[in-house]
């Protein structure tokens, strides 16, 4: 017979019952109800699950054989043409027709938001489609290149153009790659390359609108890049040897992506008031060089089109720098679009003024240039435009002649000689005006503005310096009645330089000019490096005599001078 149990036991057991209870009722009031919200970390994992288990596996293979089953029929067409039993031209009417019925069977199942069926309908239509037309243009020649780029821009019109209606961006990136394949692809097989160029460049300018319009951002960048591409290479067959592409139609296709892509560019910025981008300021380096710079290469190695090519490019360039400084209006500033149109204001305008012009003609515009963009540099107190305006004007000083002279009056040479022409001074003149803009106290006061303003004062120095040394070589050479040797000539130089120096110190000492600062010591440097180098090497103890005073002499001076300013 078992033993009763104790009251003791009892009373413990009950205990023990109860602390069970309690924790039981802690757990429960801890953990989540069935309603309440998961956290965060388990909502994701719910979702990663729930994710993967929206993936059918029943769903994915009836896909695939489904697209089995669709290539089988065309490739029933394929047969059917082969055999004769239907003429080539009809055979590969019905195979493009299939292509694009499964093409808005991919565009209906997208509309249903079914998984795999819409990725897979426009796998297949890509498939069939582009193929075709490369095989009935290289084997069956059913399709003239130009008529295989016209079928091209159809099928991808067709398909960009379901793919937008339904918002579904896969068939867009099909289209674009088996259209990008079957182009290539044609370029080679076809041995030309000027209408599947014509087809990529539209072709990647669509891309851009669909970013614009669909936020498909991804799309335009190896669209772009392909263009580019297909741009160069028909600028490589044009220049070559045998003159693979005539030279008219290529300048028009060139013209046609510079046009397309900054008009598209434009549009953008201007008349829908949007900031640059980067993927417009990558395409646009892609568009100056292998459009223009193509179209420049062109132009000068076959000699077509070099005046009415040259006045669209300056037109242009007028017209950027125009758009670019309505970007400066007060309180509404736009600077990355200004930096942009500016930019291709200063490119567009010195390849127009170089393909219309030459010699002292264009040193004129050049000065012109660089007298105008001094002015707004003065006005708009943008760094930048200090940048276009030393560009300009050395760009101007060279084509004068003014820097070789310059270049010759410091190094010597057998005689001295005139300055190469009034347009030199005018250079010259317009040199030290800029100068004097960029060390205005307003300037020097506009943050960033000390690289540009220190350029401007290093080209006007230069040729300042080089040009006086000529003109006093000349002086003392007339009056002399005969040519100075090479070490006087070299003595000349020398004491020109340290005078120069010495001058340049004492501006610095004003607030004005505080920028020479920059330049006092490299300069004297400078004219240390001509005694060893040139001083040494030609002179003769008489003429050393007249160089070591003169440099010594700025040695004693401009440290002095320096340290006043401090």
């Amino acid at each position: 017979m078992p033993a009763t149990p104790q009251p003791e036991c009892l009373d413990d057991l009950s205990r023990r019952v109860a602390a069970l209870e309690a924790r039981v009722r802690a757990l429960e009031a801890a953990a989540p109800s069935p309603g309440a919200e998961e956290p965060a970390e388990a909502a994701a994992e719910s979702t990663a699950y729930a994710a993967v288990a929206r993936v059918d596996t029943v769903e994915v293979l009836t896909a695939v054989g489904r697209a089995l089953i669709v290539l089988g029929g065309a490739y029933l067409l394929r047969a059917i043409t082969d055999s004769r039993t239907v003429s080539t031209t009809l055979g590969v009417s019905m195979g493009l027709a299939y292509a694009l019925a499964w093409m808005a069977s991919a565009a209906r199942g997208a509309v249903r938001q079914q998984a795999s069926r819409p990725l897979a309908d426009a796998a297949v239509a890509s498939m069939v489609a582009f193929p075709l037309v490369v095989e009935a243009t290289v084997r069956f020649r059913l399709f003239s290149p130009e008529a295989a780029a016209i079928v091209l821009t159809v099928l991808s019109v067709v398909g960009l153009g379901l793919a937008i209606r339904v918002d579904y961006r896969p068939l867009a990136w099909l289209v674009m790659l088996g259209g990008q394949a079957a182009a290539i692809v044609l370029m080679i097989a076809a041995r030309t390359v000027l209408p599947f160029a014509v087809y990529l460049v539209l072709f990647g300018v669509a891309t851009v609108w669909l970013g614009y319009v669909q936020a498909w951002k991804i799309l335009r960048w190896p669209a772009g890049l392909v263009a580019a591409l297909a741009v160069t290479g028909l600028t490589v067959r044009a220049l070559g040897p045998a003159g693979l592409e005539p030279a008219g139609p290529v300048l028009a296709v060139q013209a046609l992506f510079i046009a397309a892509y900054l008009g598209s560019f434009a549009v953008r910025t201007l008349v829908r008031g949007r900031e640059l981008i980067l993927f417009e300021a990558f395409q646009t380096v892609w568009v100056l060089l292998a459009g223009l710079g193509g179209a420049v290469a062109v132009v000068r190695a076959t000699d077509t089109g070099t005046l009415l090519i040259g006045s669209l490019v300056a037109v242009v360039g007028v017209g950027a720098y125009a758009v670019a400084f309505a970007q400066l209006t007060p309180g509404a500033e736009r600077l990355r679009t200004f930096y942009f149109y500016s930019t291709l204001g200063l490119v567009f305008t010195l390849v127009g003024t170089s393909l219309l012009l030459s010699g002292t003609p264009r040193a004129l515009a050049w000065t012109a240039a660089g007298f105008f963009l001094a002015w707004a540099w003065q006005r708009s107190q943008r760094p930048t435009i200090g940048v276009h305006v030393v560009v300009s004007v050395t760009g101007a000083a060279i084509t004068s002649g003014l820097v070789g002279y310059a270049a010759r009056g410091i190094l010597g040479g057998e005689a001295a000689e005139a300055l190469p022409g009034w347009p030199a001074l005018l250079v010259l003149g317009v040199c030290l005006w800029a100068g004097g803009v960029g060390a205005t106290d307003r300037m020097r006061a506009v943050a960033g503005s000390t690289v540009p303003s220190l350029l401007v004062a290093l080209l006007t120095a230069a040729v300042v310096v080089g040009a006086s040394t000529g003109l006093l070589r000349l002086a003392v050479e007339t009056a002399a009645g005969t040519t100075l040797p090479a070490g006087g000539a070299a003595a000349l130089a020398t004491i020109v330089l340290s005078a120069a120096v010495v001058v340049m110190a004492w501006l610095a000492a004003r607030a004005r000019f505080a920028i020479l600062g920059w330049l006092v010591y490299p300069v004297l440097a400078l004219a240390g490096l001509h005694v060893l180098v040139e001083d040494l090497r030609v002179g003769s103890p008489a003429s050393l005599v007249f160089s070591f005073a003169a440099y010594g002499t700025a040695l004693v001076i401009v440290p002095r001078l320096r340290r006043q300013v401090r």
